[in-house]
């Protein structure tokens, strides 16, 4: 098992996901920081060093393109994982590298995500 310095943010507004992805994240021997909102989405951001993101595309106060924006910035590799249409978000300037369908393979994500890292 890795060391955990490796921080994840995970924005997700659905409990049973978000159990499921962070446990996927630790078992994968990383740190996840969790969500279930914008607001408190970007401030993590300005608090915390955050290496990677999985992002739900709608959480319970928006949709996430300025968490979307504030890691193209800074950037900090990330996944948007939707059950949304793939052309809907593709029409919200959200690139398609980054869109992964639900269900997803959370552990092909992480390990996407963390591949700069090894």
């Amino acid at each position: 098992m890795q060391t955990n310095t490796y921080k994840i943010l995970l924005a997700e507004d659905d409990f049973v996901n978000a159990v499921n992805v962070s446990d996927a994240v630790e078992h994968a021997g990383y740190d996840v920081c969790v969500t279930n909102n914008v607001k408190e989405a970007l401030s993590i951001l300005e608090s915390t060093f955050i290496n990677a993101a999985i992002l739900d595309y709608e959480l319970l106060d928006g949709t996430i393109e300025p968490i979307a924006t504030c890691l193209q910035f800074s950037h900090i590799p990330y996944a948007i994982v939707s059950g949304a249409e793939r052309s809907a978000l593709l029409s919200k300037g959200l690139h398609a590298n980054h869109i992964y369908s639900k269900p997803a393979d959370y552990n092909e994500i992480i390990q996407s995500l963390t591949l700069s890292r090894h």
